[in-house]
């Protein structure tokens, strides 16, 4: 079967209803309300206290617990392939460059947040507050300026891009799409900084020397997803699509709708940018590396699409084989199709790209899981 990519999202194929799940966001509902608001308030506030940053390095060890120690024997010493490597953090555990010379807008890392700032002359507009990264944009401003932060600006509504907006001075004005001003109505949002700006499709925000065009296209990886791009210095964010140098989050990042997150690849690329932050992991990305990771993606659904062809089997084929067998447990029958496929996938993408994008050989396998699941079923 040669799959052709162009044409499954001209059909207008519905999406996967992925697992909408974030780490450090819960998804389910406590029995008691009571409870499950109070412990969002408390999470909220142990992130948003953390103004210091002295969370960052080597306070871990006297307080891992048994599964913490667990965590940490899978662990080892690697090699990352060049375009996997960002800068160095140094002791503070974060890193900040202007984009160009002058222009006033700042990305920043710390090894597994990126995001923006952008001094406007009249104040800081911040985009996001990751849960580690929050207290080190505070930082990284006053070192560059003493303009008060006045503008704070959610791509999206999940936990682990916002919840450290605490550290941010109260009465600042907050902008989101719709659908991400809805989310944070939620239990767990309602002790941060809520929305006081919001917008349909597009909004364009001007301060000072400042302009940040907000758009909304669709539910990529999200409902409320937006991009925030900066037209005089060719800058695009948009969260959890694509990390430069690395391939995609398990699971092509839980995207609520693939097709939409296949989509959305072209989607970056019709804006004109030199710089793109895509929310992770540790260095602002340029076109070309956008390209690459289109190429990783279109080659996970490729080789998934020749695995599941190459079975030659179907559902009655299957479970004439079961029969065959004398297995009469379903379950394990499918699963034994799908992971021969996925595995099939995975040995044929890292042949090629094993050695050429960050952790590839740590998702690939669950990327392709997910393709061949969107092309068997949507």
């Amino acid at each position: 079967m040669n799959i052709q990519i162009s044409k499954i999202l001209l059909n207008g194929l519905q999406g996967l209803v992925a697992l909408s799940f974030v780490i450090g966001s819960a998804v389910s509902v406590a029995s008691d309300e009571k409870t499950y608001e109070n412990f969002f308030k408390t999470n909220s506030k142990n992130h948003s206290d953390s103004k210091s940053g002295e969370n960052a390095h080597g306070q871990y060890h006297s307080s891992l617990t048994e599964l913490g120690r667990k965590i940490r024997s899978k662990l080892h010493p690697e090699t990352l392939p060049p375009a996997a490597v960002g800068p160095y953090l140094g002791e503070k555990g974060y890193y900040y460059e202007e984009v160009g010379t002058g222009s006033g807008l700042y990305w920043i890392t710390d090894g597994a947040y990126t995001s923006m700032f952008a001094l406007t002359g009249e104040g800081v507009i911040v985009v996001n507050a990751p849960s580690s990264l929050g207290s080190y944009i505070n930082m990284a401003i006053k070192e560059v300026t003493t303009q008060p932060i006045t503008h704070l600006i959610y791509t999206h509504s999940h936990s682990d891009h916002v919840d450290a907006a605490g550290v941010y001075p109260k009465n600042i004005t907050v902008i989101a799409q719709n659908h991400t001003a809805e989310q944070f109505k939620r239990p767990s949002h309602l002790s941060l900084p809520q929305p006081t700006v919001t917008f349909d499709k597009k909004y364009t925000l001007s301060v000072g020397s400042q302009t940040l065009e907000l758009e909304y296209r669709g539910p990529i990886h999200e409902n409320g997803n937006i991009f925030v791009y900066s037209r005089e210095h060719k800058a695009l964010m948009i969260d959890d699509v694509i990390q430069p140098g690395w391939v995609p989050f398990k699971f092509l990042l839980w995207a609520q709708d693939i097709p939409s997150y296949v989509s959305a690849y072209d989607e970056i690329l019709s804006f004109d940018f030199d710089t793109f932050l895509g929310g992770h992991v540790n260095r602002a990305g340029s076109r070309d590396d956008v390209l690459e990771a289109k190429e990783y993606l279109y080659d996970v659904i490729q080789n998934a699409g020749m695995a599941l062809q190459a079975t030659g089997l179907n559902v009655s084929g299957l479970l004439e084989m079961a029969e065959d067998v004398g297995d009469p447990n379903t379950w394990r029958v499918f699963n034994a199709f799908l992971e021969v496929v996925t595995s099939e996938c995975e040995k044929n993408v890292l042949a090629k790209w094993g050695d050429r994008l960050g952790g590839a050989d740590v998702f690939t396998k669950d990327n392709c899981w997910t393709a061949q699941q969107f092309l068997r079923v949507d």
